[in-house]
């Protein structure tokens, strides 16, 4: 399949795309593993939601993520 010139092969080996794909991978994985990082850190069982260590790490995580995404996006 053929969408605006390139096929999904070349899409793929773009060295943007490789490298989006493993920030959006890695951001996902550490705003779903926010609240688990946060009780190492803290070195507590029960942590809150509203902790500065899990809002930090998550909208980390986010932003890798966004990052990610945009660098997928732009044509090289």
């Amino acid at each position: 399949m053929c969408i605006l010139g390139v096929t999904f092969v070349d899409f793929i080996q773009r060295t943007n795309v490789i490298i989006g794909l493993a920030l959006a991978m890695l951001g996902l994985a550490i705003y779903l593993l926010a609240n688990k990082l946060a009780c190492v850190v803290r070195k507590s069982k029960s942590i809150k939601p509203s902790d500065s260590i899990v809002v930090g790490t998550k909208v980390f995580g986010l932003v890798m993520l966004m990052v990610g995404m945009i660098l997928v996006a732009i044509p090289v």
